[in-house]
């Protein structure tokens, strides 16, 4: 239902860990 916001999370998780 919420695929968007899962891409967006995974995302953000992405960019966050390479922070």
């Amino acid at each position: 239902m919420s695929i968007n916001l899962d891409i967006r999370l995974k995302r953000a998780s992405k960019i966050y860990h390479e922070g």
